[in-house]
């Protein structure tokens, strides 16, 4: 395995376990993930982890939802 998808899987490890925290239940983190959300643009949360900072957006609105912050 590269070390590029090797990345992805350990990014994409870390922000489930985080969305697991945060929403409390694998179901409702793995569909956060999988739902486009307007504070990351449209995006699905999942289709950012390629890159180191696409990833610490979506834990930033993680943090946020965590903290109650309306995500901008």
């Amino acid at each position: 395995m590269t070390p590029e998808p090797s990345d992805r899987r350990l990014r994409a490890a870390r922000i489930m376990a985080l969305a697991q925290d945060t929403f409390g239940a694998a179901p409702k983190a793995g569909a956060w993930l999988h739902r486009p959300t307007a504070a990351l643009g449209g995006k699905r949360p999942l289709d950012l982890l390629d890159t180191d900072e696409g990833a610490r957006d979506v834990e930033t609105r993680l943090g946020r939802i965590a903290h109650g912050i309306i995500a901008r």
